[in-house]
């Protein structure tokens, strides 16, 4: 058996071999310090596979953290391009809608634009003596095209939610009401 070396750490694990198969024809103090020295190295190797085991366990526990984590990652990803699609189709629908109403309001300019070209020459038409019972035709089909713009410019829009005239409104903007309670609301500092 090799003797005992400073280094205790590497004393400490020390192979099957180092030790003697038997300890009989041994003397009894001999015996005693072999048995103190497998002691020693079974009490150290314990406490490092206890060191091992729970190490071990930690690293478990990090790596389902880390797959929890990523799985919620994942998902949260996945319900922000889904979002991300929602948003885009709706801005896709708006851009449509937008374009839809810009044809329409380009119609009605057009159609306004064609109206005036009718009755530039109205004055003149004025100044015959029949001028005026001619005109006055072109002077109603103008009138209809311009109430048709009117009507166009003043229909609801059902997208846009009107709050005018209700309580809320009334609080948060005293000031476009005449009544005395907005009146004094409206004198109020915020």
């Amino acid at each position: 058996m090799p003797p005992a070396t400073t280094d205790k750490t590497t004393a400490r694990f020390r192979p099957a071999s180092d030790f003697p198969r038997s300890i009989t024809g041994l003397k009894q103090e001999k015996a005693e310090a072999i048995y103190l020295e497998l002691r020693d190295c079974l009490i150290f190797t314990n406490r490092s596979r206890g060191q091992l085991t729970r190490r071990n366990q930690e690293y478990k526990n990090k790596a389902m953290q880390l797959q929890s984590d990523v799985q919620r990652l994942q998902s949260l990803i996945e319900k922000l391009e889904v979002d991300k699609l929602q948003i885009e189709a709706s801005k896709r629908q708006v851009i449509s809608e937008l374009q839809a109403e810009f044809a329409t309001v380009s119609q009605h300019l057009d159609e306004l634009s064609s109206a005036f070209d009718e009755i530039q020459d109205f004055e003149n038409l004025l100044k015959s003596p029949t001028g005026l019972i001619s005109a006055t035709p072109r002077l109603i089909k103008f009138l209809r095209r311009i109430v048709t713009i009117v009507r166009f410019w003043r229909r609801p829009d059902d997208s846009q939610p009107t709050l005018t005239g209700t309580e809320q409104d009334r609080r948060d903007r005293p000031q476009m009401y005449d009544d005395p309670e907005s009146n004094g609301r409206s004198l109020l500092d915020r």
